[in-house]
C-alpha cells in the first residue's frame, strides 16, 4: 500500500482518489475565480456572508506580493495533477504528495481563516469554500495515514 517499490504500486481506494479529484478540482475553479478577479478586478458576487471585497482588498490577500488565491490555484492544480498522475503512472512519489500537501494546506488555510475571524473581522465566501475543500482533503489524509498505519503498513515506506 505505502510501497515506494515500481513493482509494487500502491493501493489506493478509489472512492479516496475520487475524493481528491473532487476536492482539487473545485478548489482549481474556486481559486481560479478569485485569482482572476485579482488580476482582471471585476466585483465579485458575494451574498450569503459579508466582507469579500474587504477580505480580498485586505494587506493579506497578498504574501511577498503573490495573490493568495493565486497560490490556492497553484495548490490545487498540483493536487489534481498529482492525482491524474497517480492514477497513469502509480508513483509511490504522486501519492505522498496527495497526502502530505493537504496538511500543510489544512494549517496555512487554518491561519487564514483566523485572519478572517479575528483581525479583518469579515469573511470571503470564496475563501471559506476553499477552506472547506482543503479541510475535505486533509481528512483524506489523516485517513490514508491512519489506515496505512492501523495496516501495519507505512512505518518504514516513507511517510
Amino acid at each position: 500500500m505505502f510501497s515506494s517499490n515500481p513493482s509494487q504500486a500502491p493501493k489506493v481506494p478509489k472512492w479516496w482518489l475520487a475524493g481528491v479529484l473532487l476536492f482539487s478540482f473545485a478548489g482549481f475553479l474556486d481559486s481560479a475565480y478569485l485569482t482572476l478577479q485579482h488580476y482582471i478586478g471585476f466585483k465579485l458576487v458575494c451574498s450569503v456572508v459579508y466582507g469579500c471585497e474587504e477580505v480580498l482588498g485586505s494587506s493579506f490577500a497578498t504574501l511577498f506580493g503573490v495573490p493568495v488565491a493565486l497560490l490556492g490555484f497553484l495548490y490545487y492544480v498540483a493536487l489534481f495533477l498529482a492525482a491524474v498522475a497517480f492514477i497513469d503512472r502509480k508513483k509511490f512519489v504522486f501519492l505522498k504528495f496527495m497526502v502530505v500537501v493537504p496538511i500543510a494546506g489544512f494549517f496555512f488555510t487554518i491561519w487564514l481563516v483566523v485572519i478572517q475571524a479575528f483581525i479583518l473581522e469579515a469573511f470571503c465566501l470564496y475563501c471559506l469554500i476553499s477552506a472547506g475543500l482543503t479541510t475535505g482533503l486533509f481528512f483524506l489524509s489523516a485517513y490514508y495515514l491512519f489506515y496505512g498505519y492501523r495496516k501495519g503498513i507505512g512505518s518504514n515506506r516513507g511517510i
